[in-house]
């Protein structure tokens, strides 16, 4: 397999450098992510790391009574699965397809046969790996302390940015379930966000119009520098740099 453009949509993939490319490349299998799609269920054995270039993963956390909260959402910037290679292969919770898109997903065994040989992906892995944790817990600050229309603020931003779209095949019952939350209070925040022209809500799907406008209308948590894929790419970006310096310094 020849790298793509779309191979290198996803931000962990694309901040590889070309002799790791190499290897993961001809174990990477396509993987349309479609709507609604279960990727894995609670007590699932997590088989195979999906790697996605657009659309959104959602990992949901499901209570004894059917509902259910959002702890997880991960787009272009990284990976799902990854706990398989650091811990327990069940699914703790279910994982389903917000958004469709584009991605690829390797078999666990396969991909921690080449970790050895790959120190930027085992760096980068392991970092989104903690930074995986972070998120959980200023998501769960957020949910206890924030109100219904700064979290959903969050949400649509959240979404856009992961999966490098304006436009969100998303509804209220979507939001609703995904931050636990009665769908009357998503329909008051929606109406005060099209009030200010900062979206557009058509049927099945959101445009976001003004994204500055939006930020606004979200809390902090939405600025933390822990729930943003630039970070990722950042982060990404400098392990590789540092990787490469390394290497050149050994030839020295």
């Amino acid at each position: 397999m020849k790298i793509s453009e779309n191979t290198l949509a996803n931000h962990l993939l694309a901040s590889l450098p070309p002799q790791e490319l190499s290897k993961i490349i001809p174990i990477l299998k396509p993987c349309p992510l479609t709507r609604k799609t279960t990727v894995y269920g609670i007590g699932d054995t997590i088989n195979a790391i999906y790697f996605p270039c657009g659309g959104l993963i959602s990992e949901m956390a499901i209570l004894a009574d059917g509902g259910g909260l959002e702890i997880m959402s991960i787009g272009r910037e990284g990976a799902f699965g990854i706990t398989a290679l650091f811990g327990p292969a069940t699914s703790a919770h279910e994982v389903t397809v917000q958004m469709s898109g584009a991605g690829w997903c390797v078999p666990v065994n396969a991909l921690k046969r080449i970790l050895e040989e790959c120190p930027v992906l085992t760096d980068s892995l392991s970092h989104y790996f903690n930074s995986w944790f972070l998120q959980v817990a200023q998501i769960a600050a957020c949910t206890g302390r924030h109100t219904v229309p700064q979290r959903c603020a969050n949400k649509l931003l959240s979404a856009s940015e992961r999966s490098g779209s304006t436009h969100l095949p998303l509804t209220h019952e979507n939001l609703a379930n995904a931050l636990g939350v009665r769908r009357a209070g998503i329909t008051n925040a929606m109406s005060a966000f099209e009030r200010d022209r900062s979206i557009q809500c058509m049927r099945g799907s959101i445009e976001i119009l003004n994204i500055v406008q939006l930020r606004s209308a979200s809390c902090e948590c939405s600025k933390c520098e822990n729930r943003s894929p630039r970070r990722y790419t950042v982060l990404n970006g400098d392990l590789r740099r540092r990787h490469e310096n390394n290497v050149s310094l050994s030839k020295h």
